[in-house]
């Protein structure tokens, strides 16, 4: 069976060259509270092979954090909503991205990544409505959480997210 996706990151201590860029693994680490889950600081440098040579081109580099969580299997479910809630709140709290800034994939881009921004844009909602309200049925304004119309909204932009009704049950 051919993988569903390729390695895009070299091992710790390697570079990877692509063309012009230069992939570095910065740093990995295991997430002790998840097993599951990987946390790696990713560099990615433009400027290098050919046009290292030409010395009034400048480096450019980006360096980014990839959360890498294993434990969910491909069509299926995690056994528990922990990881990936876990997942979402260290996402969360690894700073306000740019805007544009985080990137969500799995192999069809539709199931997992579409659960994982669901979840995402529903923690913004709870903490913009909720805030320390003590987590009642409704925000301080009586407006209510609604995972279905959230994930309807997300559709418009990624057609065909959460299909299964069980990746609603997480």
């Amino acid at each position: 069976m051919d993988p569903k996706c390729e390695r895009y990151w070299p091992e710790k201590g390697s570079e990877l060259e692509v063309g012009d860029l230069s992939v570095t693994l910065e740093a990995e680490t295991k997430v002790k509270e998840v097993a599951s889950l990987t946390r790696r600081r990713i560099r990615i440098s433009r400027g290098v092979g050919e046009r290292r040579e030409n010395k009034e081109e400048a480096e450019e580099a980006q360096e980014f954090e990839q959360f890498h969580l294993t434990s969910w299997p491909d069509f299926g479910v995690t056994d528990s909503p922990r990881p990936l809630v876990r997942l979402v709140g260290m996402v969360r709290g690894a700073g306000p991205p740019p805007p544009g800034n985080i990137l969500v994939h799995c192999s069809a881009g539709v199931g997992r990544t579409g659960t994982f921004i669901s979840l995402y844009r529903l923690t913004e909602e709870v903490d913009k409505k909720w805030n320390g309200s003590g987590g009642s049925d409704s925000g301080g304004n009586g407006e209510t959480l609604d995972v279905f119309k959230t994930v309807l909204a997300l559709r418009r932009d990624r057609g065909q997210m959460v299909r299964k009704a069980k990746l609603f049950d997480l």
